[in-house]
């Protein structure tokens, strides 16, 4: 099969591991039934056609029937581009490595980030006696992640406690309603 030009813009559900991505928008374009276990990837590489920024080969997976192999052509998403519209702020919690609170991420922004995607590193220390400390900390993804490249950076605050599941109504020392 000849070289393909595949376009991410049209994925909707960016909630599948990478390289099933790349199969379903290879079987969207050529109206084929294939799935990512059939296949083993190369590297992505720089893009060799015009307006695409990624190479990437797939390879007929051994013993699935399929021989040879066939380059697509995408653009890669910019990390910043996960956030959308959607603030930078993580509650977290016991998490001490930014791969600790991928499935924080995934959740919060409509993805399906791998460890294997990211540079992992050690999070900021928050300030245990400050409540509303936030820190910042990069999100940056590795040359060979298939769908994303880049680094973005996030805030994080340590997730506090809904009081209302602590204490029952009308016992919370120290506070007084008066009703309007």
């Amino acid at each position: 099969m000849a070289d393909t030009v595949l376009d991410l813009n049209t994925v909707t559900d960016f909630k599948k591991p990478a390289v099933d991505l790349i199969v379903e928008l290879f079987n969207l374009k050529h109206g084929t039934g294939y799935t990512s276990d059939q296949f083993v990837t190369s590297l992505p590489s720089v893009g060799s056609v015009e307006g695409k920024n990624t190479d990437l080969i797939l390879y007929g997976q051994q013993n699935t029937g399929l021989k040879g192999q066939v380059t697509v052509h995408y653009n890669r998403i910019a990390a910043h581009e996960i956030l959308g519209n959607k603030d930078t702020l993580i509650f977290k919690s016991e998490e001490t490595m930014v791969s600790d609170l991928l499935p924080l991420i995934n959740e919060k922004y409509g993805v399906q980030i791998d460890k294997s995607e990211i540079i992992d590193a050690v999070l900021p220390v928050l300030d245990v006696n400050n409540a509303l400390d936030v820190q910042s900390f990069a999100l940056t993804f590795k040359g060979s992640a298939l769908v994303y490249f880049g680094s973005v950076v996030l805030n994080i605050q340590q997730a506090r406690t809904d009081i209302g599941t602590q204490y029952p109504d009308g016992d919370l020392p120290g506070f007084v309603f008066t009703a309007p």
